[in-house]
């Protein structure tokens, strides 16, 4: 994804993008947040961290999938790239999240942001970057 564009609102670039939608009218702090956790792997984890989007998935509907607190520990999950050892964890808009299409009830609690196949943007959402020690990175 070319850099600046990105699914809320303008990108970095100032080329129009979709926008994703929150039921509340503005997204801060009157409208309920929750944190959450994209797992990966550690070289998507650096791609990520220089990018600064996570890229969506390929299931109906696209978006990107999160863990959503309260978290289990990495090593009981079973969604996707859990036992990777990596995630980013992030504050968002509970109103973002919607439930996880086809979740066949893995471990964990699962959600996806919608972003219509765009990547998503983490920058303003402040996210941690969280690397598992015993791999070495």
């Amino acid at each position: 994804m070319a850099a600046g564009s990105g699914i809320l609102g303008r990108g970095l670039s100032g080329a129009a993008a979709p926008t994703l939608k929150s039921t509340s009218r503005t997204i801060g702090i009157q409208e309920d947040m929750i944190q959450i956790r994209h797992h990966t792997g550690p070289e998507q984890l650096k791609g990520i961290w220089k990018d600064g989007f996570i890229n969506a998935s390929r299931s109906i509907p696209r978006g990107v999938d999160f863990e959503v607190a309260p978290f289990r520990n990495v090593n009981q999950l079973h969604l996707g790239n859990a036992n990777k050892g990596s995630y980013v964890q992030m504050t968002v808009p509970k109103s973002l999240l919607s439930p996880l299409p086809g979740y066949l009830g893995g471990v964990g609690n699962a959600a996806r942001i919608v972003t219509n196949g765009a990547a998503l943007p983490i920058r303003q959402f402040n996210p941690t970057f969280v690397k598992r020690a015993w791999l070495g990175w």
